[in-house]
């Protein structure tokens, strides 16, 4: 007896095939059940196939031109694994900013502490090449350009790497400086040294988030433009990653008591289809009066916690949906992403 595919694991099964066919990458799919047995819903037994395959893949046993299950399970394995390497490449190059213009860093921490001990042994061991890499793109594609820190290869991001590993949410670096009156861990003032605390706690942020995404994973925006019937997307707490344009009126940081929140809407705009999404940011997370002028009128990367989608409107072809989201962490480089290059992904 046949029974029906939740929505939500069809969801995850296309999301985590780019809605491609797994043998030739169509992009007109249905779900196909690898052992033949239509109520085993097992992740692991549904293939995402183009009708011609599906074809093949549902014909007799006796024709020679028939997929067998274990071929089937070899390109699903293969292809996920690859999809799954591409979204994290694209969130790698929407993260690895030279200027971090927004974090919301309670959330972050909140995020960060839920990782087990291995998973913050597994990041700590991927960023490192990770950060080497990026730092030679970034020189080679203009990003280093900022006299702010971030996560080039310097002794600052080798020793932050370090709590990284130790899964240690708030390093004692950060514990002689002054705090902000709306969080007792975000540090406002300098160092004894002298230099910016709150500059440094940034790139913290920046390395938190890295370290989540290696452990979550995302989805990137683009991807969720390919799903046809938005409407069954449950995607809820997912992390996503997205580039696209920033406009609203921002406050400045030193405005966080008359005006402890601002609004700016997101747009990504792709092929025929609009998704659009109000960011509420928490004024004292933002990190400059440059990063205001940025976030109230300009481009931006980065990643966001999915909360749901709210409307879909289609007109003339033309699809614009609305979506709410929690703000992670945004940011600008050389004038767009980070371009890592598919054939040196390390996931």
């Amino acid at each position: 007896m046949r029974t029906a595919i939740l929505d939500s694991l069809r969801t995850t099964v296309l999301l985590a095939n780019r809605h491609a066919c797994c043998i030739c990458q169509r992009i007109d799919v249905q779900i196909h059940h690898i052992d033949g047995n239509n109520s085993n819903n097992d992740q692991t037994n549904l293939a995402v196939l183009c009708l011609p395959h599906h074809d093949k893949a549902t014909a007799p046993p006796s024709l020679t031109a028939r997929l067998r299950p274990s071929e089937i399970s070899a390109y699903k394995q293969s292809w996920e694994a690859e999809c799954a390497a591409e979204s994290i490449r694209l969130a790698r190059s929407r993260t690895a900013f030279f200027m971090v213009d927004y974090k919301n860093a309670e959330r972050i921490r909140q995020l960060f502490v839920q990782l087990t001990p291995s998973e913050y042994f597994h990041a700590y061991a991927l960023l490192k090449d990770q950060f080497r890499q990026e730092d030679g793109l970034r020189k080679e594609q203009g990003f280093d350009i900022s006299l702010e820190p971030n996560t080039s290869w310097n002794y600052v991001t080798q020793e932050l790497l370090e709590y990284v590993r130790k899964g240690n949410v708030h390093p004692p670096c950060f514990r002689e400086c002054k705090t902000h009156p709306l969080d007792p861990l975000y540090p406002r003032g300098f160092f004894s040294s002298g230099e910016p605390a709150f500059a440094y706690y940034d790139v913290w942020c920046q390395i938190m988030t890295r370290a989540i995404l290696t452990a979550r994973g995302s989805y990137d925006i683009e991807d969720l433009m390919r799903v046809r019937d938005i409407s069954r997307l449950s995607l809820a707490g997912k992390i996503i990653s997205f580039s696209g344009s920033l406009l609203g009126k921002v406050a400045f940081p030193d405005q966080y008591a008359e005006k402890p929140v601002s609004s700016t809407t997101l747009m990504v705009k792709g092929r025929q289809q609009t998704w659009r999404a109000e960011l509420q940011l928490k004024t004292h997370y933002i990190y400059s009066v440059t990063a205001t002028g940025s976030l109230s009128d300009g481009r931006s990367n980065g990643l966001l916690v999915m909360r749901g989608i709210e409307r879909v409107q289609e007109r003339a072809r033309t699809r614009t949906v609305e979506f709410s989201c929690t703000p992670l962490i945004t940011g600008c480089g050389g004038g767009g992403p980070l371009g890592i290059p598919r054939e040196s992904r390390t996931n």
